[in-house]
């Protein structure tokens, strides 16, 4: 009787021990190529001087004529039994045990390979047998295999990855043998060995150098699957080379109507991954996918609709497709595909207030259960449609508040902005939020210290505490700052009436450098600042105001105004750019309402510049408008016409009448 299950040449013992530890594979096999049990061990039919051939201890016995007989004495046709697709993943791995001390390379990867396509080999992933099939196939590979067929080698590498066993010596040793036969790899090989590196997060940069350059020129040789993974694989590797992805892109466009949902959504987010807008492809796929979105799986809609949104590629009809899917399946999506979406379309700039509506009843539910960065990326969503309401919102203060501690500093200026931005001030969060920005502010890049400082200016919340860290931060790295963080640094200052001359010094020594790329709002809002501040700075006026005459055509009426009105409030002689300016309001006149027409005239009679035509446009705009008018702004105009010594009796009247109404609503 054979006690092992081993082949009829073998006289018992057993072909598995189930106490073996996987550090002691190794150990364990070589004991038993030493016994008398294990001497039949012969390669596809040749002696290796291992086994009985070559020890003269038996007789040779050809693979092709071995008999594989089980415990139970049972003879089987091992690769019948290894490639049955019925077969779960626990009965395959015991067959592997008892069998996979006399697996050739052949036998070994084909069992590695059908346990990993098996659907339930994750119920097998902490078996030492699956890990010592592991061993025993790369060792295999490595000593004994001389053909070290590609096909074999990408089936390891794959199965290794799908298997998840992070064993990534044994995949190192196999890559060696990859790269030596990269030339003999079929395209649909390489994607396999590719996928497998991306999966287990390969960063052997050299490794994946070289079968990208093994695969250039037979990417059009794919088919639409293998396209899709192959893409998706380079993507995870961070791999960017403009050859590749002209290569790439151009075969993924010719087979887009051949493409399902997966595969539609997976070269979508690879394309976007990789900041690669290609218009064509995403013109075609658009497509697709608004034609077939409404049988597509809930990932597949998030994925694609996250893919358009980050390449800023705005495709309404797509979009109202994938809002129907996702509104249909909305019960049943996890929050992170629940984040995508929104955050799509948030990106994009397109409310859709069904979509937003289903979305918010499963925020609302399950908010406490979301990861924190789902949490961020939603409510952000929300925000940036005016979709928050109160009830969101104080749900929301409540997450930040008990999940603080977990918050980055990301985390954290998303939550700051997301408040300022739908003006919820629930001082008790401001507060605790307040406490944790100080404690990580210098974890923290300019992008979020300039936020926060406006999210706080923006509520009205004057936390000297807060202001003053804020402001320490901001000096040691404002040569980091953008033009747009410059300005709204300055504009949050003003706001709370909070000048720190070391900061304001540090703004604008670095706004004066970088000048050249100040937009309209930039300006308007760095000279509004130092205006309100009265912190008096002609250097920086003059710089504002040399690129505010080049740029003049395209403010906005306000900009407009809050640069006149700041150039103005400092007293600094910028003649040229006020007349700019009253050129550029001249036609903008009838946009404004009181508030700005009151300014706009106080701001040229301060500078003691009259400009005629400007003049004649406000005083029609103001009797126009004159039941808008409040007292100051009443006071403001008519004091303005009167500096100027602009004589205007029909709008003095207009004035008059308009005053003695609201003494009369007063009395």
């Amino acid at each position: 009787n054979n006690e092992a299950g081993w082949s009829s040449s073998h006289a018992g013992s057993t072909g598995w021990c189930s106490s073996a530890s996987p550090t002691n594979y190794g150990e364990q096999e070589r004991r038993q190529s030493r016994s008398p049990s294990c001497s039949s061990q012969n390669r596809g039919g040749k002696s290796t001087g291992r086994g009985a051939g070559g020890s003269g201890r038996g007789p040779f016995v050809p693979y092709k004529e071995k008999k594989w007989i089980r415990s139970n004495g049972v003879e089987v046709d091992i690769h019948t039994e290894i490639m049955d697709q019925s077969k779960s993943a626990h009965a395959l791995l015991d067959l592997v045990g008892e069998f996979a001390s006399e697996f050739a390379v052949f036998h070994a990867a084909a069992a590695l390979h059908r346990l990993a396509k098996c659907e339930d080999h994750a119920e097998v992933k902490k078996d030492d047998r699956l890990r010592y099939l592991a061993s025993k196939t790369t060792r295999e590979l490595v000593r004994w295999d001389k053909e070290k067929k590609p096909q074999t080698i990408s089936k390891i590498i794959w199965a290794m990855a799908k298997l998840d066993l992070r064993l990534h010596r044994l995949v190192a040793k196999v890559a060696e043998e990859a790269i030596k036969k990269l030339p003999e790899f079929e395209p649909q090989q390489l994607v396999n060995m590719t996928w497998g590196f991306a999966t287990m997060r390969t960063t052997d940069r050299p490794l994946l150098d070289q079968i990208v350059w093994a695969i250039s020129g037979r990417v059009n040789e794919l088919t639409f699957l293998g396209l899709s993974n192959f893409t998706w694989a380079i993507a995870k590797l961070a791999v960017r080379s403009r050859w590749l992805m002209q290569e790439i892109t151009g075969a993924c466009l010719t087979v887009v109507p051949d493409m399902n949902g997966q595969n539609l959504a997976n070269v979508s987010w690879a394309f976007a991954t990789l900041r690669v807008a290609d218009v064509p492809f995403f013109d075609a796929a658009s497509e697709a996918i608004t034609a077939n979105c409404h049988n597509y799986a809930q990932q597949n809609l998030s994925n694609a609709a996250w893919a358009f949104a980050k390449v800023q590629l705005k495709r309404p009809s797509m979009m109202a497709a994938i809002s129907k899917g996702v509104h249909a399946k909305v019960d049943d999506m996890p929050a992170q595909g629940l984040a995508n979406v929104v955050w799509a379309f948030a990106t994009l700039n397109i409310r859709d207030n069904a979509l937003m509506s289903a979305v918010r009843s499963q925020v609302v539910q399950r908010m406490g259960r979301f990861q924190l960065q789902n949490v961020m990326n939603t409510i952000w969503a929300f925000a940036k449609l005016s979709c928050a309401d109160l009830e969101l919102m104080a749900q929301f203060g409540g997450e930040v508040s008990s999940r603080i501690a977990g918050l980055g500093p990301g985390d954290l200026t998303v939550a700051a902005w997301c408040f300022a931005t739908v003006d919820h001030n629930d001082e008790r969060v401001m507060d605790t939020l307040a406490w944790e920005i100080m404690k990580k502010l210098r974890d923290m890049i300019y992008q979020d210290l300039a936020n926060i400082a406006w999210a706080y200016a923006k509520l009205g919340i004057e936390n000297h505490e807060l202001f003053e860290a804020i402001s320490w931060e901001v000096q040691r790295k404002a040569s980091e700052f953008e033009p747009q963080n410059l300005a709204i640094t300055a504009w949050a200052y003003a706001a709370v009436s909070q000048p720190k001359e070391r900061l304001l010094d540090a703004l604008a020594e670095e706004s004066k450098k970088k000048m050249d790329r100040f937009d309209p709002q930039c300006c308007a809002n760095l000279l509004h600042a130092w205006g309100k501040l009265a912190a008096k700075n002609e250097p920086l006026v003059q710089a504002v105001a040399g690129q505010v005459v080049k740029t003049v055509d395209r403010f906005k009426t306000l900009e407009l105004c809050n640069a006149a009105w700041g150039i103005a409030k400092m007293q600094v002689k910028a003649d040229e750019a006020m007349a700019s300016v009253a050129s550029a309001a001249v036609v903008k006149v009838q946009e404004m309402n009181p508030q700005d027409l009151s300014r706009t005239t106080w701001a040229f009679a301060t500078a003691r510049i009259k400009h005629d035509k400007l003049m004649d446009e406000l005083s029609w705009e103001v009797m126009a408008k004159i039941d808008e008018f409040g007292n100051q702004d009443l006071s403001n105009t008519s004091w303005a016409f009167a500096k100027l010594s602009v004589a205007n009796a029909m709008m003095m009247g207009a004035i008059g009448k308009r005053l003695v109404s609201m003494v009369r609503d007063l009395i």
